[in-house]
């Protein structure tokens, strides 16, 4: 499913509506933010992998070393090890190994890309409303009348229309992004006191787990962004005093309070901060449990064994 043209064409009339420099200067700002969010995040996922692979080829490289075992370390004998329980089913063949590969780079890299899209999308829709918020901190203390109130409250509603027809489209990539991120960092989280061997072991993990967690949550925070600023004006209108107050403005303020502005997981939960504490303050306690059922002394596998 794709977004209609009808929601474009609200975006657009948006956009248009709230044109000018400021807008200008604000798109510019968006794209620049857009340019280094997707650098900076290529550059600490392909960091991530890297680790995976020297953690992974080390491991090999010890166990032929303390271990005497003959011959030569290749990339058959890392696609056996690495893919094992494939070739348990069907016998090993190097294309098979070396597509094997590929495939597991390319569901990492949409993996990770899964959750960069959320955040660039989010970016987008807060960055709209706050625009709006712009507009209504500019009025301020001021006497506003009530179509100017009729005008901005068109605005927002334009934008509420637009988010709805976004989450009817990514709702589902949100609610796979976030069972995922959570599995595994619950995963991660329950394997936080095993003893590794070597050094690079414990580089790869602790680096994993918390571009993980960081990851995780700036998804979390960019999303619930959206909520937080779809509730801002309230406190401005509010603030109106009763010799100015209008039917427009009650509307206002009846939508804010009443209508939830933001993404969901198809339906089963929406993006906000209460959600994201919520979550975090779960997996804390879940942390604590385990720590007392740890075993204080854990003793690694014979390597050779």
């Amino acid at each position: 499913m794709t977004i209609g043209r009808e929601s474009l064409r609200r975006r657009y009339m948006i956009e248009k509506e709230n044109s000018g420099n400021e807008a200008s200067d604000e798109e510019k700002s968006l794209k620049i933010h857009y340019t280094q969010l997707d650098s900076f995040h290529k550059a600490i996922s392909s960091v991530e992998n890297m680790l995976f692979f020297t953690s992974d080829v080390y491991n090999e490289l010890q166990f032929r070393k303390v271990c005497n075992a003959t011959g030569s370390y290749s990339m058959s004998d890392y696609f056996r090890h690495h893919f094992g329980f494939i070739f348990v089913i069907i016998p090993y063949n190097l294309p098979f190994g070396i597509g094997s590969m590929v495939v597991n780079f390319l569901f990492t890299f949409m993996w990770n890309y899964m959750d960069l899209f959320i955040v660039m999308v989010s970016l987008g829709l807060s960055s709209r409303f706050q625009q709006i918020n712009h507009r209504i901190e500019a009025l301020a203390g001021r006497e506003v009348s009530e179509a100017t109130w009729m005008e901005i409250r068109h605005h927002f509603v334009l934008l509420c229309e637009l988010l709805e027809a976004v989450d009817e489209t990514m709702s589902g990539i949100i609610l796979l992004s976030s069972i995922n991120n959570l599995y595994f960092i619950c995963y991660q989280l329950l394997n936080i006191l095993q003893k590794l061997r070597y050094t690079i072991n414990y580089v790869y993990f602790w680096y994993s787990l918390l571009y993980l967690a960081s990851r995780t949550t700036g998804v979390f925070l960019h999303a619930a962004s959206i909520n937080d600023e779809a509730a801002k004006p309230l406190k401005i209108l509010r603030a109106v005093p009763s010799r100015n107050w209008c039917s427009e403005i009650e509307r206002f303020t009846d939508q804010i309070t009443t209508q939830r502005v933001a993404l969901s997981g198809m339906k089963f939960f929406y993006l906000t901060r209460k959600l994201f504490f919520g979550m975090a303050g779960t997996i804390v306690t879940y942390e604590l449990v385990l720590l007392q059922f740890d075993d204080p002394n854990p003793n690694l596998k014979p390597l050779c064994g």
